[in-house]
C-alpha cells in the first residue's frame, strides 16, 4: 500500500503561489498606505492654506490709512509690498507678514506678537498690488515706489497672492499644492475713495 502525499513539484507551486498572493497582497497595502499618507498631507496643506489666507484676509480687510496724505507717496510709505512680504497698517498698528524661506513658513508679525502660519509647509509665496489711478490707467504697486509729482491719485488697490504648499514627506512625487487668490480691501478701498479726510 502506497501512502499519499504532497510531491515535492506540487509542494514548490504551493508555495510559489501562495508567496505571489502574499507579496500582492503586501504591495496593495504599501500602496494604499502611501495613498492615505499623500492624502492626509494635502489636507494639512489645504488646512494651513485656508488659515494662511484667512489672517491675510482678515488683515486686508481691517487695513487703514493714518493721517492726512493720501498721496501716492503717502500711501506707499503705509502699506509696504514686496515680493515676499507685506506690510499694513491697521487699527493697532502695522501689520507686518514676511516669508522665511528656510523654515518654509510665513511670520506674521502685529505689535509684540508674532504667529508662524503654515509652518513647515509654505515652499513659495508671492505678493503683488496694483492699483488703478485717479485717470483709470491700472499699474502695478512697484512702479509707484518712487513717486513724481506727475503722477495721479491713487483710488483703488487690490493684492494677488501666490503661495505653494510643499508636503515634508520624503513620498515620490512629493505633494503640491498651488493656491492663487486676489484679495480687495474694501475699508481700504472706501477710505481711497472718500473725499472726506481724516
Amino acid at each position: 500500500m502506497m501512502k499519499r502525499g504532497f510531491s515535492l513539484i506540487e509542494l514548490a507551486v504551493t508555495i510559489l503561489i501562495a508567496s505571489l498572493l502574499l507579496h500582492g497582497a503586501f504591495d496593495l497595502l504599501r500602496i494604499s498606505m502611501n495613498r492615505f499618507a499623500r492624502q492626509e498631507e494635502s489636507v494639512v496643506c489645504a488646512g494651513e492654506a485656508a488659515m494662511l489666507s484667512s489672517y491675510l484676509l482678515r488683515d486686508l480687510e481691517s487695513a487703514l490709512l493714518k493721517g492726512e496724505d493720501r498721496t501716492p507717496a503717502g500711501i506707499i510709505a503705509q502699506i509696504g509690498c514686496e515680493a515676499s512680504g507685506l506690510k499694513l497698517p491697521g487699527p493697532e498698528g502695522t501689520v507686518i507678514y514676511k516669508h522665511d524661506a528656510d523654515k518654509k513658513t510665513i511670520v506674521r508679525a502685529a505689535g509684540a506678537q508674532t504667529a508662524r502660519l503654515g509652518e513647515s509647509y509654505v515652499a513659495e509665496f508671492s505678493i503683488a498690488a496694483e492699483i488703478q489711478t485717479a485717470d483709470g490707467k491700472i499699474a502695478s504697486f512697484s512702479s509707484f515706489s518712487a513717486p513724481n509729482e506727475s503722477q495721479s491719485a491713487i483710488r483703488k488697490i487690490w493684492f494677488r497672492f501666490n503661495v505653494i504648499m510643499a508636503g515634508n514627506s520624503s513620498q515620490k512625487p512629493p505633494v503640491r499644492q498651488v493656491y492663487s487668490f486676489y484679495a480687495f480691501p474694501v475699508t481700504l478701498n472706501r477710505q481711497l475713495q472718500s473725499i472726506w479726510k481724516p
